[in-house]
């Protein structure tokens, strides 16, 4: 026989739907975490670390960028982890639009200084970090 591939035919197609069919019978499905669940957790999430990094901010400590950097990996890290374990026990967790939005705005508050720093000279624009 000839083969086309880079190797002999095999039988995993047949073994993965042979467990398709197995889930279907058993009715063991995949449960999904529904998204306003993701939405809600993301917001109270984003929130909570903006307010701690905007008050580690405000009070200029030299460690700043280290724990904001430490922070970021290991909030990736625990949620990589927790969605795994979620995974393995029968439950999509999809981490991607949290660790996201999260990780992005605690980068940002730089920036958002910045942007701050530019309303109050230009506009008198009374914010937390300039004010009279």
């Amino acid at each position: 026989p000839k083969f086309v591939g880079k190797s002999p035919p095999d039988t995993f197609g047949l073994v993965i739907h042979a467990n398709i069919v197995q889930m279907l019978i058993d009715g063991n499905y995949i449960k999904v975490v529904p998204n306003w669940v993701l939405g809600l957790l993301t917001i109270v999430l984003t929130f909570f670390s903006l307010a701690y990094f905007i008050y580690l901010g405000k009070k200029q400590l030299a460690s700043y960028v280290l724990r904001l950097n430490l922070v970021q990996l290991l909030f990736t890290i625990f949620f990589v982890w927790l969605s795994l374990y979620f995974f393995k026990n029968g439950i999509l967790f999809k981490i991607t639009t949290i660790t996201a939005v999260v990780v992005f705005s605690m980068g940002l508050i730089g920036y958002y200084r910045k942007l701050a720093h530019y309303l109050y000279k230009r506009f008198k624009w009374q914010g937390y970090f300039f004010h009279d």
